[in-house]
């Protein structure tokens, strides 16, 4: 008989071994490298993160610069505007009272009509409430208003009274409002005191002597409130293509707004109530420099520059420094979690010409 050898009894028989989990140094191991991979991410995260708040406050540094840039070149390249003739070749005779500032605190005035800078705010009265920021400086822009302008009728009802009719009023004229005439050989600056609508559609603008007075030399008799040109015959004598239009008077300072941030402002105080307006936040400084055409001949051009010029007249471009500065904050080390976060600031030169002057 065949034996069969009993299988299941046998004790050398090898048994299949199972995986059955890790070992707790496996699970250490596992733990670490995930803490590693983790801590990698976290890093490139918070790196991107600062990269990308420094990318924006720069942005928005460079954003404010040109938003100050536009507003500021755009009055400078119009300064000495009035609708025709150069302001050296008309050159305004200021009767208005009283006068704008930048023409001295008592009239009769004289004046290029096109700048007046401030530096360090020296000799400036702010007509403001708002808090010029010390050290800077302050630009006064001249211009008449190119989009509030009428033709002025040369041929007066009432050669006896001190009348000045135009055609047609588009626009609002408040008693006290700075106003110019010129017909392109000479100019006239005054204030309105009304505008009466006459006969034969006419509108007569009103300038009565409480808020005009009489140039030094003048063949006006005290206290009419006429204008130069008017006292010779009787009323105002002009030629074909005059006009009268609003006078604007701008001026540029930085100042500190109700939030406590620097801004640049653009005050006015040509009409009769001050008009305030915040044009850019977190506008740290503006350095003015003045070029000069200390020669006075035609191409007008600057051969010098000053601070402080001696003659406005001679003013035919603004340099202006301004330098703004961002309102996000971030770290110069993304590394290092605890560094002190910190703001961007970024100063740029502009070169602006006297669109009226240069040449």
């Amino acid at each position: 008989m065949l034996l069969t050898p009993n299988i299941m009894n046998n004790s050398n028989l090898i048994r299949p071994r199972y995986q059955l989990g890790f070992t707790l140094i496996e699970l250490m191991i596992a733990m670490v490298l995930n803490l590693i991979l983790i801590g990698g991410i976290f890093v490139l995260y918070r790196g991107s993160g600062e990269t990308s708040r420094a990318q924006s406050a720069v942005s928005s540094v460079q954003e404010n610069l040109r938003f100050a840039f536009e507003y500021l070149s755009f009055d400078v390249r119009m300064a000495g505007y009035n609708g025709c003739a150069n302001v050296r070749e008309a050159k305004p005779q200021v009767v208005a009272s009283p006068v704008p500032a930048g023409y001295g605190s008592t009239a009769p005035a004289t004046s290029s009509m096109t700048v007046r800078g401030y530096g360090n705010g020296s000799g400036w009265t702010n007509p403001s409430s708002i808090v010029r920021v010390s050290g800077t400086d302050v630009i006064t822009i001249f211009r008449s208003a190119p989009d509030k302008g009428v033709r002025l009728s040369c041929d007066s009802p009432d050669p006896t009274q001190s009348q000045l009719f135009a055609d047609s009023l588009p626009f609002k004229i408040d008693d006290g409002q700075l106003l110019m005439i010129t017909d392109c050989s000479r100019s006239d600056v005054f204030r309105s005191t009304s505008a009466v609508n006459v006969s034969s559609g006419k509108v007569n603008i009103v300038h009565a002597s409480n808020k005009n007075t009489q140039p030094a030399g003048s063949a006006c008799a005290p206290g009419s409130g006429k204008l130069p040109n008017e006292c010779k015959t009787g009323s105002y004598t002009c030629k074909d293509g005059a006009r009268i239009s609003v006078m604007e008077s701008w001026t540029y300072f930085v100042g500190t707004n109700p939030r406590g941030r620097p801004s640049l402002y653009r005050v006015s105080d040509s009409g009769p109530a001050v008009v305030v307006e915040e044009l850019v936040e977190n506008v740290l400084d503006l350095q003015l420099r003045y070029g000069l055409d200390t020669d006075g001949n035609a191409p007008f051009v600057a051969v010098s520059y000053s601070d402080a010029p001696a003659d406005w007249s001679q003013v035919v471009s603004v340099e202006a420094v301004i330098t703004a500065r961002s309102e996000q904050e971030y770290r110069l080390n993304s590394a290092n979690s605890s560094g002190s976060p910190v703001t961007y600031e970024q100063s740029q030169t502009f070169l602006i010409g006297l669109r009226n002057l240069v040449q």
